[in-house]
């Protein structure tokens, strides 16, 4: 078995880490100075090349990251934690985002010949 504690001590206390201890395994602690940092860290090591799609949930509010939880799960992205106001440093400096998507082609706008519009009128009155 694998058990990936996520936390530092504060989070996650040392005595509960221990009681996990058995023969033949030994928990990993995946901590930050704080859950911003314990975010980051924890998609770097499950992401070490950068991810494709990353989620971006309040760090002050955990139904937001939980919510996204299901999302990042089934599309293969991490969840970063960040402020409301300002990116965290440790999402804007995490490596799961080093590699994002390239941007989709500009729209292109064409103009409409006015007998359209009377159709789609028509069609909503």
């Amino acid at each position: 078995a694998r058990i990936v504690v996520l936390g530092g001590d504060a989070a996650v206390g040392q005595v509960v880490v221990d009681e996990l201890k058995k023969p033949g395994v030994e928990p990993s602690v995946i901590a930050g100075a704080n859950r911003f940092e314990t975010a980051a860290l924890l998609s770097e090591r499950t992401y070490p090349t950068g991810a494709e799609t990353v989620y971006l949930a309040s760090g002050q509010n955990y139904p937001d990251a939980l919510a996204a939880g299901a999302a990042a799960g089934k599309n293969a992205g991490p969840i970063l934690l960040t402020g409301r106001d300002q990116l965290a440093p440790a999402a804007a400096n995490s490596r799961a985002m080093a590699r994002p998507m390239p941007l989709p082609p500009p729209v292109r706008r064409t103009r409409l010949p006015a007998s359209r519009f009377s159709r789609v009128a028509m069609m909503m009155s």
